[in-house]
Formats: structure tokens, C-alpha cells, sequence
């Protein structure tokens, strides 16, 4: 809630791109690297997809479970 607030008021509510569709979820990018942290924060299974300059990406997290993973390495059109 606290995120959708501040993109409210910073008029960014259009922007997705690195933003988990998923509440008990968040991520983290680092462009340099390609990497892509995916964390859930609940206690059981959740499935989330974010939307990158990449395209979609789409994980299952195990409950409290971080994935980290590499992508871009290709460029979707």
C-alpha cells in the first residue's frame, strides 16, 4: 500500500516495469548485472510475474523463499 501511495503522489502509477503483481511478493533489479531478486514474504506458496524491459517473468516462490535470478539476455519485442 505504502508503494502504491508513493507512486500516487509521485505520478508514477503508469509504471510497472520491476513491480511484482503479487502482494505478498517484491523484487529488486540491478541493470548492471541483469539480476533479478524475487522475494516471497508469506508462509505458503505464491506465484508472481513481473514485468521487465525483457518481457514477462513469471515464478513460483516457496513460503519466505528469495530466487535470484539472471535475465536479459535476449531483448523481447
Amino acid at each position: 500500500m505504502l508503494l502504491n501511495l508513493i507512486r500516487f503522489a509521485g505520478n508514477e502509477l503508469h509504471e510497472t516495469k520491476y513491480i511484482t503483481d503479487n502482494l505478498y511478493t517484491e523484487c529488486a533489479y540491478y541493470p548492471e548485472s541483469k539480476m533479478l531478486v524475487v522475494i516471497n514474504n508469506s508462509d505458503q506458496l505464491q506465484r508472481t510475474t513481473i514485468d521487465t524491459e525483457y518481457g514477462k517473468q513469471t515464478m513460483e516462490l516457496e513460503p519466505y523463499d528469495t530466487m535470484i535470478t539472471h535475465i536479459g539476455l535476449t531483448k523481447s519485442v
